[in-house]
């Protein structure tokens, strides 16, 4: 494979766009982490050997309307893989029963041997695409929560096809799907339509970018770029990209990046046990720190991705992954806590657990069966929901389940 023009395709993307508009830089660079995984798709992988992790992304830049220029920022870092690989990006506007049958015709094969036994197998197949709705609204229904439980299994990328059967519409049949989403709208719309799926999968899937004023005040961005630079660096980061669709393979991690990542892991998981545990914890946090661990994975590799061929992901990958994945757990917190007030159901999951609380300190020892304890539950909400948030408080750390000889039995944490 010749050189590519840049050691770093993001670096050079964010200085060609620094101070030459008045999008925040965290949305030029989420835009470029959103590119390069649409580049690579299921070609680039971490094998953990039961799963693998591959650099896709839901990525959600939410900001005052007009203010951040937020779908003006993403078109144009997207763009530059369009020029060549359009057949790489979804619709702008659909639904989920258009979603799964582009998929199901989205085959691509991605051995390097092209004989027809290799194109043949289902393991040399992928169905990738990447979607970049400039209003999120327009792609997903937020009522449609069979659309949200798919894309959750589609961001998971099962290496396995992905079958949706419907009565009228026949069978899509996705084989090796490749879920690739950056999508933008205001934290009005994100209080309106989506604090509801708190504790859902979705949940710890997406990454929210926030920002609520402009980086930098331009009143003409034409007089604020040299034209015959900004095409000639635009046309080698293209080009760029079209060494980096050529990759294929597993990144693997240096000593020193594989010690560090599982350090950090390890302060990450006491961290989320901590913070599950503590009343008030705000459930789209918990959800969040349940998948950071991946998201920083993902985030490692992109940058090895962008700065080298060799798939190695090295320390300083690792540092900065961490550096930029604990920026978006500040921003998670700042979106959800101060533009989205808690939602009814969320109070109504406050109050319950603190009836189960006092109930299991005060004549209980602590501990119940499970059975009884979703019984309590559902004397306040249906039995769906009653199951949802008995899993939710297990999950944070509020209660703990343990196998015992008289069946499964529900504590208290810090009962032993």
């Amino acid at each position: 494979m010749s050189r590519r023009h840049y050691s770093d395709w993001i670096d050079t993307y964010l200085s060609l766009m620094r101070q030459r508009t008045e999008a925040p830089e965290l949305f030029h660079l989420w835009s470029s982490v959103a590119t390069i995984g649409a580049a690579v798709t299921r070609r680039v992988y971490i094998d953990e050997t039961i799963y693998k992790i591959y650099p896709n992304w839901i990525i959600v830049l939410a900001a005052i309307p007009g203010r951040a220029k937020k779908s003006t920022t993403v078109d144009s870092c997207t763009a530059l893989l369009r020029y060549n690989h359009s057949e790489l990006f979804g619709a702008d506007e659909t639904n989920w029963p258009d979603i799964c049958r582009t998929f199901a015709e989205k085959r691509q094969y991605i051995n390097t041997d092209d004989t027809k036994e290799d194109l043949d197998s289902e393991y040399a197949t992928q169905c990738a695409i990447t979607f970049v709705p400039g209003e999120l609204g327009t792609f997903i229904n937020p009522d449609d929560s069979h659309a949200i439980d798919g894309i959750t299994r589609l961001w998971d990328c099962p290496d396995r096809a992905f079958i949706k059967s419907t009565k009228h519409n026949g069978v899509d049949n996705i084989v090796n799907p490749f879920f690739n989403l950056i999508g933008c709208t205001t934290a009005k719309w994100l209080k309106d339509n989506f604090e509801k799926y708190q504790g859902w999968g979705i949940a710890s899937r997406i990454v929210f970018v926030y920002s609520d004023a402009a980086s930098y005040p331009i009143w003409s961005p034409s007089k604020n770029i040299p034209s015959k630079e900004f095409e000639t660096t635009r046309t080698k980061l293209r080009e760029d990209l079209d060494h980096i669709v050529k990759l294929q393979g597993p990144c693997t991690f240096t000593d020193d990046a594989a010690d560090l990542a599982k350090k950090w892991y390890d302060q990450t998981f006491e961290h989320l046990g901590e913070y599950g545990r503590e009343p008030d914890a705000d459930p789209w946090l918990c959800d969040f720190l349940a998948r950071k661990q991946i998201h920083a994975h993902k985030f490692a590799m992109t940058l090895s991705i962008s700065r080298r061929n060799t798939l190695i992901i090295t320390v300083e990958d690792y540092q900065e992954a961490i550096a930029r994945i604990e920026d978006v757990e500040r921003e998670t917190a700042r979106v959800f806590r101060s533009h989205l007030a808690p939602s009814s159901n969320a109070l109504n999951e406050r109050a319950v657990f603190e009836k189960i609380h006092h109930e299991l300190n005060n004549g209980l020892g602590g501990k119940a069966p499970k059975s009884y304890i979703y019984n309590r539950i559902a004397m306040y909400v249906d039995g769906t929901t009653a199951e949802r948030m008995l899993s939710s408080f297990i999950r944070r750390g509020l209660l703990r389940e343990s196998q015992e000889r008289g069946g499964i039995m529900v504590m208290l944490p810090e009962v032993c």
